[in-house]
């Protein structure tokens, strides 16, 4: 109970302990790849705004003309389709096509001179102050800018850095385009020109500014291809990002993945968990618990060892203290008698010491089977093989055996198959496990009715030698088959009807059985039992 609760005890911390270096490594990896993500999103809308700028300095420097006479814009720029102006008290001109003119009548009203009708496309668009963002975004970045102080909040750090580099690029393109329109670069009369503003109507980008002052002032507008454009800033942002996608947004509007030059945002599918395989971590902590359980099974076996052994050595006392008394006893009563001249008639004499060597010769193979299963256990035996045959080994043991078998007032039968079958093996082991099967026989094997018969066979199986023991006793219940080879085991039967014996027979002859590179196993266990003792 002891060791259960230690090692309940010992699974349960490492179990926490692994818990917890999991969970943040988990963390850890999130970490890094949104990191990773975060980074390659950067890239990609520097690169897309890095596309863009140069298109928005180009437009913003263009002079009043190319708005006003007709030339084939989609041989001047692939992102443009239309370029327009109208105001200043002149008719609205416009170098598209028909098709082109009908769609932008329908988006910037009916009437194409004067600014009624284009209120809404004409109104000013208020740029963003990207100074106050810049101090928001410096100010949040100032906050949680520091990745060492802010691990278990990634997310915080990942937005803020965005937030502070997105201001930091609108900055520089809103100052590159402002000095271009302040200097007023470009061919002459592109004076007091205002810059272009991007809007979103319906499905089509425009870019908007104005030209001119006071009743001179005038709007001129370029309709942007936003398919096109679209196509070749995704080239761009897919080299980082391959599944990103790109959706409208306000225009002037600073927030998470939106580009800073043209009104679009880069859109993302959810991020998928990437499995991470066995990382270095994971790999010491899969050791860590095999060694851990390891050590608790081998210590669960030592100590289910020890126990076997101490189950066993109590087992063995018991027995053998029982086993001993009974012949010990009979010497000291017998011997005192005789000693003493009780006994005069010389019948009962001899009756006196026949028991007496009975009970010697039950010492001497008790002794011999204790012995010899000692020496096997500590892998002492010796082991003389010689080339011998079935018949021959038979022979040098059929005396003792029918000695053995007489005493009980039974019969010993042979049949011998394939006795010129030779083999090589120790016959003085191979006379023990047969002396042992026939006594275990004549004890348990023989009934008070019926023939009272054992019989020893040999035979040829698979080219191996095997000797059959059998008997016509009650065999071998099915619950006691599996304990029928421990050592110092005894079945109920034979422990209630007090038979001789410690329970060591079967045992010395399987383990001496297989030291002579054989094996013993119960042939049959209904109608009697039949033991089989095969050689190599």
């Amino acid at each position: 109970m002891t060791l259960v609760v230690c090692a309940a005890l010992i699974l349960g911390a490492l179990g926490f302990l692994t818990q917890s270096l999991l969970r943040m490594e988990n963390e850890r990896l999130r970490g890094e790849a949104r990191a990773d993500r975060e980074e390659k999103v950067r890239q990609a809308l520097v690169q897309m705004d890095g596309l863009a700028t140069p298109f928005l300095i180009e437009e913003n420097q263009r002079s009043g003309e190319e708005f006003r006479t007709r030339i084939l814009v989609r041989e001047d720029h692939q992102w443009v389709r239309v370029r327009f102006e109208f105001g200043g008290g002149q008719a609205m001109t416009c170098p598209a096509s028909a098709e082109d003119s009908l769609r932008l009548g329908q988006l910037l009203g009916e009437e194409y001179s004067g600014l009624k009708g284009f209120e809404l496309l004409c109104a000013p668009v208020r740029s963003p102050d990207v100074g106050e963002e810049l101090q928001k975004a410096k100010a949040s970045w100032d906050a949680n800018g520091d990745r060492r102080e802010n691990r278990r909040n990634e997310d915080v750090y990942q937005n803020s850095f965005n937030s502070f580099s997105q201001v930091k690029r609108a900055v520089t393109v809103e100052n590159t385009l402002n000095q271009v329109v302040e200097r007023g670069e470009g061919p002459a009369g592109v004076q007091a020109r205002g810059k272009f503003e991007s809007k979103w109507l319906e499905d089509d980008l425009f870019l908007i500014r104005t030209v001119g002052e006071g009743s001179s002032q005038r709007y001129q507008g370029v309709w942007l291809d936003s398919r096109a454009l679209s196509e070749s800033l995704l080239a761009e942002a897919r080299a980082f990002v391959a599944e990103a996608k790109l959706r409208p947004s306000e225009a002037g509007a600073i927030g998470q993945y939106t580009l800073v030059s043209l009104p679009w945002r880069l859109d993302l599918p959810p991020s998928a968990v990437v499995g991470v395989g066995m990382t270095p971590l994971r790999v010491s902590l899969l050791v860590g618990w095999i060694a851990v359980l390891v050590a608790v099974l081998a210590l669960a076996g030592l100590i289910r060892g020890v126990m076997a052994i101490s189950e066993r050595r109590a087992d063995f006392v018991a027995s053998v203290t029982h086993e001993l008394r009974t012949p010990l006893t009979s010497f000291r009563l017998y011997s005192g008698m005789l000693a003493d001249g009780m006994v005069t008639d010389e019948s009962a004499r001899r009756d006196y010491l026949f028991t007496m060597q009975q009970e010697a010769d039950r010492l001497h193979h008790l002794v011999e089977n204790v012995l010899a299963y000692s020496r096997i256990e500590r892998g002492g035996a010796s082991i003389r093989k010689e080339r011998t045959t079935l018949a021959e080994m038979v022979s040098r043991c059929e005396d003792r055996l029918r000695e053995r078998v007489e005493r009980e007032d039974a019969s010993l039968i042979l049949t011998l198959e394939n006795g010129d079958f030779e083999t090589e093996t120790d016959v003085t082991g191979v006379e023990q496990i047969l002396f042992n099967l026939v006594d275990n026989a004549c004890k348990y094997g023989l009934g008070e009715t019926g023939e009272r018969v054992i019989r020893l066979e040999t035979r040829v199986r698979e080219g191996r030698g095997e000797f059959l023991v059998c008997d016509r006793g009650p065999g071998v219940r099915f619950a006691e088959r599996r304990r029928l080879f421990r050592p110092f085991h005894k079945s109920a039967e034979a422990a209630a009807g007090s038979k001789p014996g410690v329970g060591l027979g079967l045992s010395l002859c399987r383990r001496l059985a297989r030291a002579l590179g054989g094996d013993l196993s119960l042939e049959r266990s209904g109608e009697g039992a039949c033991f089989r003792l095969s050689l190599e």
